[in-house]
């Protein structure tokens, strides 16, 4: 379906919207359509998420600015390298606002502060903002842009140290949530590496299959070469993944081309560029599929409510056509004898399987909580497998462990982020199919189609935990203390050299001859030991204080992960409840209309219910002209 067929399918959708609503508010039903007004501004925001990945001076944000034909809004210099994230999305007006962390101390979010276009790189560049000092989240960037005005919303990622060391921690925040990601490569610096293949294997095994490449500065080498360093890339990725030539999309470009060709207004420019085949892409496939997904989620709720509307405006035009009498009271009769089963059944069945879904979902719950936190302690394999490969690694120094100290808290909170999300994916999970066959317990115990399979919106899986990071574990390493321990096994072994030779000498003369020799030896060996004595200490106390430090992290990290697992089973169930609740409503109201119906026909004379049934006759043509249009859609 292309662009225009979606839009026009989304304007169709409208118009019914319309019309639901004024056909409920006749019906008095406007309660019951609530769930489908949040569908509907759901579909007419359309926000698209694309995210934008890739390492540092691969040309992230020139393909951005150049994608949006705006002049360097994000900074692009290759020696100013972004330390945070940004979000460009549609604003009536340019506005760029810096929205903040937590504050680690008082747990206060500090409110969003507005800067001036100058004052980005201060909050989003490691010149400006090293190591995110400064505790920003995201910068948002507001810009009156058209193709921002569908919905699309650009997420920019850092390339700061590797996406695969200090920033992968981004990845846990953005990556679910996107609509696609472009992974960004370039045609000068390197092809594809084994970092970036085990990033993406990470990336589309765990979290999304959504990811198309760009291969930017196409420009820079000769048309030749960046053809065969494309060609060198996708044999990489089929060979690392499981993908073919046919499932890869891959977008060569060239920002400067695109920028020029906007500058100048040079077709020719822009059609080199490469931008035309992204712009088409993003906009007939990506984004055209994504209004379509939303649309139709939109269309298929909202035809349940026409069908349940013209079920109770067809049952009045029924009883309005009868002229018998009696006929009127038996079927009243039969209605009131309906809807007292109804109420025998809500206290005795409803109310039973009601608290089975608690008992169970309880059960889910504490199910989860358990492997939380039994997965996330200080005795986690995440903590103790990483401290016995450090301990038993030669090759790890204490100084290493000081300067690395930042980017293992990372990673330990990485894997304990993935354990988190895993945990929470798998309780809404698990809730939805209990809901499900709770739904179709009560529908079968009603002996009827009253109590309509509900759909559960999943609880938001939240991934953002307060810790601090410690960049290094605070040792120092100073040349006096190498000397000093240099010294003092030096003198050790100079001395035990010294006394055997000594003593050996007086009774054999000519071992004297080497005792010099054999002391400057004990020197060297002394200080030899000495210093790996030194350096094994030195490694233990850094091990030591690393694994405090990681301790700390895990705790923190499973202290907000009940907290965040606890606010979501609440959702769940209260959410669950409610959809039990407004079916039940829907079900009961629907036998008292009736009933209501068949009194007031008994007392209406010829000329009132003549005028009932053109009434509903005019309903029901409203109802099968909306639902018409969303059903051709």
């Amino acid at each position: 379906m292309t662009k225009q067929e979606v839009d026009k399918f989304k304007d169709n959708i409208t118009m019914s919207w319309d019309s639901l609503q004024e056909v409920s508010k006749v019906e008095n039903q406007e309660e019951l359509i609530e769930d489908v007004r949040g569908a509907v501004q759901q579909m007419q925001n359309g926000t698209f998420r694309l995210v934008v990945m890739g390492e540092i001076k691969k040309g992230k944000s020139s393909f951005i600015n150049a994608l949006l034909g705006i002049k360097d809004i994000l900074p692009t210099a290759s020696d100013i390298a972004t330390s945070t994230v940004y979000q460009i999305m549609y604003g009536e007006k340019q506005q760029i606002r810096v929205f903040f962390k937590q504050d680690f101390d008082t747990n206060i979010i500090p409110p969003p502060l507005n800067i001036a276009e100058n004052q980005i790189a201060d909050y989003g560049t490691e010149d400006g903002n090293p190591n995110n000092t400064k505790n920003v989240d995201y910068i948002a960037v507001e810009l009156p842009n058209k193709l921002l005005e569908s919905g699309l919303v650009i997420v920019d990622t850092p390339g700061v140290g590797g996406l695969f060391k200090a920033h992968k921690d981004i990845t846990w925040k953005y990556a679910p949530n996107a609509d696609a990601i472009f992974f960004i490569l370039d045609s000068v610096e390197a092809v594809i590496s084994r970092d970036e293949i085990k990033f993406l294997e990470d990336l589309t095994s765990k979290m999304t299959k959504r990811v198309y490449f760009v291969q930017t500065k196409i420009d820079i080498p000769g048309e030749e070469q960046w053809i065969a360093w494309e060609m060198r890339n996708k044999e990489i990725i089929i060979e690392n993944l499981p993908w073919t030539d046919d499932d890869i999309k891959y977008f060569p470009v060239s920002s400067t081309l695109k920028q020029k060709g906007d500058k100048k207004n040079k077709e020719r420019f822009i059609k080199d560029s490469g931008f035309p085949a992204v712009l088409e892409f993003l906009e007939d496939e990506l984004i055209a599929s994504k209004d379509m997904i939303l649309a139709k989620e939109v269309s298929t709720v909202m035809q349940r409510h026409f069908k349940a509307l013209e079920q109770g405006v067809s049952s009045r035009l029924k009883v309005a056509q009868i002229n018998n009498k009696d006929t009127l009271i038996k079927m009243e009769n039969e209605y009131r004898e309906v809807l007292k089963k109804m109420q025998q059944w809500e206290q005795e069945t409803y109310k039973e399987e009601v608290q089975n879904f608690s008992y169970k979902l309880q059960d889910i719950r504490q199910d989860l909580n358990d492997s939380l936190q039994n997965e996330l302690n200080i005795n986690s394999p995440i903590v103790t497998n990483l401290i016995d490969n450090i301990k038993h690694n030669d090759d790890i120094q204490a100084e290493e462990l000081n300067d690395a100290a930042g980017r293992i808290q990372k990673e330990v909170i990485d894997q304990s982020t993935e354990i988190i999300i895993k945990i929470q994916t798998e309780f809404n999970e698990q809730v939805t199919n209990l809901v499900t066959t709770t739904t179709e317990i009560l529908s079968d115990s009603l002996g009827s189609d009253e109590i309509v399979p509900v759909s559960l919106k999943n609880a938001h899986i939240a991934n953002s935990f307060n810790v601090q990071i410690q960049n290094s574990l605070d040792m120092q390493f100073s040349g006096f203390e190498a000397a000093r321990n240099s010294l003092y096994g030096g003198m050790a072994g100079s001395m035990m050299a010294g006394g055997a030779i000594g003593l050996a000498s007086i009774i054999f003369p000519p071992l004297a001859a080497v005792t010099m020799i054999a002391s400057i030896g004990g020197l060297l060996f002394g200080s030899y030991q000495g210093n790996e004595l030194a350096k094994v200490k030195q490694k233990e106390q850094a091990v030591a204080k690393l694994q405090n430090q990681l301790s700390k992290t895990i705790s923190k990290i499973q202290q907000q992960g009940v907290q965040q697992f606890r606010k979501l089973a609440t959702d769940s169930e209260r959410n669950s409840k409610r959809l039990f609740e407004k079916a039940l409503k829907v079900a009961k109201n629907k036998i008292i209309t009736q009933q209501k119906d068949l009194q007031s026909a008994q007392k209406d004379t010829k000329e009132v219910l003549e005028k009932k049934v053109a009434e509903a006759n005019a309903i029901l043509a409203k109802i099968n002209k909306a639902s018409g249009l969303i059903r051709r859609g």
